[in-house]
């Protein structure tokens, strides 16, 4: 399950420092999987007590906020640009 961690942590790192939308993209597929695998151990040992380091849980919740930081960005961008086009268009 640390492995599976630290796989995360480093995809979401790669995914925090790119703005390469098809880079994006394959690294929200392996993360989507890499997901999936570790909601299924944890599903299966129900009874196995996990114990994270609070550095690693730390570390994951930084890299979400910063992607999640970005994304908003980039929408706020976009919604920018939509209203712009908007108030451009031709009656």
């Amino acid at each position: 399950m640390e492995n599976e961690i630290d796989s995360m942590i480093e995809l979401l790192n790669e995914v925090s420092k790119t703005d390469d939308a098809e880079k994006i993209a394959n690294l929200e597929i392996k993360i989507k999987t890499l997901s999936q695998n570790i909601v299924s151990n944890l599903s299966k040992a129900k009874e196995d007590k996990f114990t994270f380091s609070q550095d690693k849980l730390s570390k994951l919740s930084k890299l979400i906020e910063i992607i999640s930081d970005n994304n908003e960005k980039r929408q706020k961008t976009f919604l920018d640009f939509k209203k712009f086009l908007e108030n451009r268009k031709i009656n």
